[in-house]
């Protein structure tokens, strides 16, 4: 076989090969860019935190699940993804997939854009239809039902978008609370940056908890029953004994690696 024949053979069928190529690639793209930026965001958050799971044996390893969770910073989506060991698909306010960097993983990881009625009707509906169309493959679906992010620390009112979800696709939900992430760089206790800036090195290796319970029966949530709940867990004192259960999840993290 003469080198001619096969330059000619090429030449002839270059945009075949190349098209198969590609679409190879955009494959292998879609099936391992997604755990790629999963490994990633844990190795950073992990490098910036000492970061305790307690229930991760909570998240059903397959069906789908509503996980609820209060919203105190712009990493609580990323310990989410480290303490589920499947795909969660985010509900996140429209304005933050226009932000640069930040927009790229959540586009990668089909986060579902959500606005208020009253600021996008349109939207709102196209986030409830997608919700609806993720849980119906199965799929977990994380929400914040406090709409946005702590201001004070506290936890705010629950919308009753969570009701909504429910009576249409009635799947357990899963509650996750977060300890110890008002006081690091990225809540909004510290809004001036140069003074956030000055705070890290004095949080860098503090302790996070992340505490995921057993998950609810679809018809025993209602958006005032878990607020309250949450109320109870987070400023009741409920989960004030930090030290007792970051020791259990260590203890639980132990057991899961070995």
């Amino acid at each position: 076989m003469s080198f001619e024949y096969i330059y000619n053979y090429v030449r002839d069928n270059f945009m075949l090969y190349s098209s198969l190529g590609g679409l190879a690639l955009v494959v292998l793209f879609i099936l391992f860019l997604e755990p790629l930026c999963r490994y990633i965001c844990r190795l950073v958050v992990q490098a910036l935190y000492k970061i305790r799971i307690h229930g991760t044996h909570h998240i059903p390893p397959k069906g789908a699940c509503l996980i609820v969770a209060n919203h105190v910073s712009f990493i609580d989506w990323l310990l989410i993804m480290m303490a589920a060991r499947r795909p969660v698909r985010f509900v996140i306010y429209h304005s933050f997939m226009k932000m640069p960097f930040i927009s790229f993983f959540l586009k990668m990881g089909q986060a579902i854009p959500i606005a208020e009625a009253k600021v996008n009707p349109q939207l709102l509906e196209e986030a409830m239809n997608r919700i609806s169309e993720h849980l119906r493959k199965g799929e977990i679906v994380c929400i914040f039902p406090e709409g946005q992010l702590t201001l004070d620390g506290r936890i705010s009112s629950f919308k009753p978008g969570i009701e909504r979800i429910l009576k249409r696709d009635p799947v357990p939900v899963v509650p996750v609370f977060f300890k110890g992430l008002w006081h690091t760089f990225f809540s909004l206790k510290t809004k001036d940056l140069k003074a956030k800036l000055k705070e890290v090195p004095s949080q860098l290796r503090s302790n996070v908890l992340v505490f995921i319970e057993p998950a609810w029966p679809s018809h025993a949530v209602s958006a005032k029953e878990l607020e309250n709940h949450y109320r109870r867990k987070i400023e009741g004192g409920e989960l004030s004994g930090d030290a007792e259960i970051i020791e259990v999840a260590v203890n639980e993290e132990e057991k899961i690696k070995a």
